[in-house]
């Protein structure tokens, strides 16, 4: 996406205008927008109609007595203009009032009251209120919202150019810090622990949604049907349910899936691989979540139980299909 470069226009009339900043963006058009409440000098002075934006800024900001008010590009030769907000500095009084403007104004986004500081900031954060999704991937049916995230699905169809690889599995990513959170799975430390159960994980985001179990709190529906989810990740993936959506496809067959991490899974299966092993027999698989499963029938636990009778089991999806069967008509 490109930037939009802001440029305060030298008049005073465009400069001024009942007590915002007008500026000019890429395609030449004015946005005015209103000044940041950062400044809390500015903002009183405005309320109290003391001065104008311009007088404010001639008096926060002073050029140098030896130079006299001039057009943008004119060389200040006897020294530099200093912004007194940060440590910009340069020759060019043009350049100088271009820059201090960035501290007068603020960009808003009208859906939610976001604040920033850069038009091209506001045309990336206005993205998340769109389900406009303009790039597609040429391989299979995925799509997004930025070119940028296509890039690095496109990745996903060939994982030998992923730069970053796990020294214990075949898992490959695009940047060091998913590999570092991979890395996880395989040390087997889990530092963070729940205070209302037993559960242990590695992550703090893990123990976060862990801690949803407990409250019951599901803030994100579903707009199609009456599902309720604890966080955004799974109202996404729900939400693929009923568009029927299956961004992720093997190159070896013609299976499909809706997520990166089942495909990886997947392809396990077209190797001789199963990387992760039970440590009381001799039990491997090509997944950590197999692999807590067959734990269960070390320990006899059964977590997942029906809210209609007495049934338990081991997994989630057993007992998603035992209310179907059982309890559905």
């Amino acid at each position: 996406m490109a930037s939009a470069e802001c440029e305060v226009d030298d008049t005073s009339n465009d400069l001024h205008t009942n007590n915002n900043v007008a500026i000019k963006t890429e395609n030449e058009t004015v946005n005015t927008v209103e000044t940041g409440p950062a400044d809390d000098e500015l903002h009183n002075i405005l309320q109290l109609g003391e001065t104008s934006v311009e007088d404010y800024i001639a008096l926060k900001f002073p050029k140098p007595r030896s130079i006299t008010p001039s057009a943008r590009g004119v060389i200040n030769v006897s020294g530099e203009y200093t912004c007194s907000e940060c440590d910009y500095t340069t020759n060019y009084f043009g350049l100088y009032r271009r820059h201090i403007s960035k501290h007068l104004t603020q960009f808003i986004c009208p859906e939610c009251g976001y604040v920033c500081d850069k038009n091209f900031k506001l045309k990336k954060h206005m993205l998340k209120h769109s389900t406009e999704k303009p790039y597609q991937c040429e391989t299979c049916l995925f799509k997004c919202k930025t070119k940028h995230r296509l890039k690095y699905h496109n990745l996903s169809h060939n994982p030998a150019e992923l730069p970053f690889a796990c020294t214990v599995c075949d898992y490959r990513c695009y940047n060091k810090g998913n590999l570092e959170k991979h890395m996880f799975k395989h040390n087997g430390k889990k530092n963070f622990g729940c205070t209302m159960c037993d559960y242990k994980c590695n992550r703090n985001g893990n123990l976060k949604q862990h801690m949803l179990t407990h409250t019951g709190e599901k803030t994100f529906t579903c707009p199609e049907c009456p599902h309720k989810f604890g966080n955004k990740a799974r109202l996404k993936s729900h939400m693929m349910t009923h568009s029927g959506e299956k961004a992720f496809s093997c190159t070896e067959c013609d299976y499909q899936c809706r997520f990166k991490s089942a495909l990886s899974r997947h392809m396990l299966t077209h190797t001789d691989q199963k990387p992760f092993e039970c440590i009381q027999c001799d039990y491997k698989c090509v997944s950590n979540c197999y692999l807590k499963m067959h734990m269960f029938t070390h320990t006899g636990m059964k977590p997942f139980a029906c809210s209609q009778c007495d049934y338990k089991c081991t997994s989630k999806g057993t007992l998603n299909c035992h209310i179907r069967v059982s309890h559905t008509g």
